[in-house]
């Protein structure tokens, strides 16, 4: 039988972050929260080594993130 995979919710500071946890709580799904700060939306090797270990250390199927702008979108 093959093993269930988590969700990853990327929390970077939303309001609404605790409302789709709870959502995914009550679907009855598993999930990892993984946070934190990007030094350079471009290319910061630390944020995503952080990430990489999370999501490879946790089995994870798929990333949820919403509402999530860098803050340099504007400038791409």
């Amino acid at each position: 039988m093959p093993s269930t995979k988590k969700l990853l919710i990327y929390r970077w500071g939303s309001l609404n972050e605790p409302m789709l946890c709870e959502a995914v709580r009550q679907l009855q799904k598993e999930y990892v929260a993984f946070s934190g700060e990007m030094n350079n939306y471009h290319g910061d090797a630390a944020f995503a080594g952080r990430f990489m270990e999370t999501l490879h250390g946790n089995e994870v199927g798929a990333v949820i993130s919403y509402d999530y702008f860098p803050p340099d979108f504007h400038d791409l």
